[in-house]
């Protein structure tokens, strides 16, 4: 990879920004899992960095989870009756999540279940008003925004209660925060080189990035990949769009765009390399002669299914060299607490130095609050009319 000018580099300059410095409250967090461990079911109810960074982690790891966890992030009245319905009062903890507890949508879907078992997590604001007038327990949410904020209480408090292992996914993260900080020089710094190539592509007229993911366990990341890109670099009239989907499914229609569309947009592949399940593929004899392509499905017999994947990954990256299309790799090689944390880590780092380069707050978005505003101010328009 080209290396960035000297200016750049000092573009990236920086002291440790907070979220990789914080220490989380697992004392707090393993004295309420003990609290609430006969309930079976979680609702974390929350809007974007609340609860993204929770929908990764559980994802990545939802068979290690000792509870049945439901993210709500509406107050669309079908969508809460649904979670109702599905999460009984008498077996259900409710866990609201904002940094600065006036989030709007956040407490209107938390009004809807006053009557449930509830721990929010917090740092004030209105939901921390209302925990101190019902008696609701709190954790406390630092003062780090909120896509930042996977590390604290804000993901690793439902996580815990959950049963999942924060400690090592903490572990994880620390590592990477570490191999990322901004003392580590840019050869051995992998969140830096891809901040550098993607503001490369930016700069070239790539402003589209399509990003498939060959892991399941992985594709719950998207939500907070797109949030950690659009929110953090989306300002001054620079950034990033970010279109991401499960491979192999997502890449049957979207390469047609990428590929035979305008060209304005790159590859960021996500994959997980080695995978715990072993499979093979098996064709009975008695089809084996049937034409596939300019051969037969003997061809695939014995071939591991992870094999496939790789192919799958592999015919796209090539195909996107050949088109001169750019493309970046991000590995996992095998899922697991750490490496979950880890990605998590990787990603916020990738993005703080993105916003960077760009010369932008990375912990900002001016143009949402905006539009929280906006759509208060018609609530209350409407409430005063009845």
């Amino acid at each position: 990879m080209k290396k960035p000018s000297p200016a750049l580099e000092r573009k990236m300059e920086c002291r440790e920004p907070e979220f990789a410095l914080h220490r989380p409250p697992f004392g707090e967090i393993v004295d309420y899992r003990k609290k609430f461990r006969k309930l079976k079911n979680i609702v974390v109810i929350g809007n974007g960095g609340s609860v993204t960074s929770f929908q990764a982690l559980h994802g990545a790891l939802a068979e290690k989870s000792g509870k049945r966890a439901t993210v709500l992030s509406t107050m669309e009245p079908f969508r809460v009756t649904r979670v109702k319905k599905e999460n009984p009062r008498a077996n259900t903890l409710v866990m609201p999540v904002s940094k600065s507890g006036n989030n709007t949508d956040m407490l209107e879907a938390s009004l809807q279940f006053l009557d449930y078992r509830m721990l929010a997590v917090t740092g004030g604001g209105a939901l921390g008003k209302i925990a101190g007038i019902k008696g609701i327990p709190v954790i406390e949410h630092p003062d780090i925004a909120g896509r930042f904020s996977g590390m604290t209480a804000s993901a690793l408090a439902p996580a815990g209660i959950c049963g999942l292992p924060v400690k090592e996914m903490f572990r994880g993260a620390r590592k990477c925060y570490r191999g990322c900080a901004p003392s580590v020089e840019f050869r051995a710094n992998d969140a830096k080189k891809l901040a550098f190539a993607l503001y490369g592509w930016e700069r070239r007229g790539f402003t589209e990035i399509f990003m498939p993911v060959y892991s399941s366990r992985l594709s719950e990341f998207l939500p907070l990949a797109g949030q950690l890109v659009h929110e953090t670099l989306g300002k001054k009239g620079k950034g990033l769009s970010l279109l991401a989907g499960e491979a192999p499914e997502a890449q049957h229609h979207t390469l047609q765009r990428v590929f035979g569309g305008r060209r304005n947009a790159g590859i960021l592949f996500l994959r997980e390399e080695k995978f715990r399940e072993k499979m093979r593929l098996k064709v009975p004899r008695e089809i084996r002669r049937v034409k596939l392509h300019h051969s037969f499905l003997k061809s695939l017999d014995g071939l591991p299914c992870e094999k496939s994947l790789e192919f799958d990954f592999l015919g796209v990256q090539k195909t996107a060299k050949g088109k001169g299309i750019p493309s970046a790799e991000i590995r996992v090689e095998r899922v697991s607490a750490e490496s979950v944390g880890s990605l998590l880590a990787f990603l916020q780092y990738f993005a703080f130095y993105s916003a960077l380069l760009r010369g932008v707050n990375a912990f900002n978005q001016p143009s949402v609050e905006k539009s929280k505003k906006t759509s208060f101010e018609m609530r209350k328009h409407f409430a005063g009319k009845k």
